[in-house]
């Protein structure tokens, strides 16, 4: 059943570990715009 997928602690901390990975990169890269540093709070 697709609801006891979305109801599994594990794909709900696959998915945090996924944001915390892109933030990472995004924080890595740096601002788009002017090339500073971007500042993101990871939780």
């Amino acid at each position: 059943m697709p609801h006891k997928f979305i109801l599994d602690v594990k794909f709900h901390s696959f998915l945090v570990q996924c944001d915390q990975d892109l933030a990472l990169e995004a924080q890595q890269k740096g601002c788009p715009h002017c090339a500073g540093a971007l500042h993101l709070e990871v939780v």
